[in-house]
């Protein structure tokens, strides 16, 4: 029978080593466990979560410091567990051990189970693919811009119809009309084109606006055009 100090060296070479996983925290406020730790590659941080997934952030969108906090505080919290003579001569029991040189040293049935576990979920998440990087916030895009100005477009399109139509109005009136009374009646319709006409000005000064902010926000300008 083997002395109890050498089956207590050699399990303990062979139990499964707690590792500290990281705590990801994004400037959204979410917050994602990894399995180990994150790395920061070429301004990307890049992990893979406890769901076996694979996960990629630009560095810009990661809380660094609230990272680190988080991983701390969860390392603080874990425990490792303390193994007796009684749980040593279970596991011996369960799984041969060998301090004399075999030629193979069995590791305990949780380890093999674990390293399967994180084989299975490393090829699920190399089928899945890593997620997809967040794409640019809504302010640098061109379609947020033209969601902004289409109304505005739209709108300045309908003016230009409508003064065109009464214009052409106004000029068939005058030349088949006969005034036996004095009036003007052209004056109701003019003063109609000159309120479009200050509405006009209205809708392309506020399109000329967002056009000023897009470009602040380092839109090309022939993306706001």
């Amino acid at each position: 029978m083997l002395r109890k100090g050498f089956v207590v060296r050699a399990a303990a070479l062979l139990l499964p080593v707690l590792l500290n996983a990281d705590t990801v925290v994004l400037k959204d406020g979410r917050r994602i466990e990894a399995r180990g730790s994150y790395k920061v590659e070429a301004g990307v941080v890049r992990f893979t979560g406890v769901d076996g997934r694979a996960y990629q952030f630009p560095l810009e969108a990661v809380d660094l410091r609230a990272s680190e906090d988080a991983s701390a505080e969860a390392a603080k919290s874990e425990r490792p567990k303390v193994w007796t003579n009684d749980d040593l001569e279970l596991l011996k029991e369960k799984t041969p051990v060998s301090v004399m040189g075999s030629a193979r040293v069995a590791a305990p049935a949780a380890a093999e189970a674990e390293a399967q576990t994180e084989a299975a979920a490393e090829g699920e998440a190399e089928a899945a693919g890593a997620e997809a990087v967040p794409g640019p916030p809504k302010e640098q895009t061109r379609e947020y811009w033209q969601e902004r100005l289409q109304p505005l477009r739209d709108e300045l399109n309908r003016i230009e119809q409508q003064i065109q139509q009464l214009r052409r109005g106004q000029g068939q009136a005058a030349s088949n009309a006969i005034n036996v009374t004095g009036s003007n009646p052209g004056v109701q319709v003019e003063d109609t084109i000159r309120q479009l006409e200050r509405r006009r000005t209205q809708v392309q000064q506020q399109i000329a606006d967002i056009q000023a902010e897009a470009r602040r926000a380092g839109m090309p300008p022939g993306d706001v055009r």
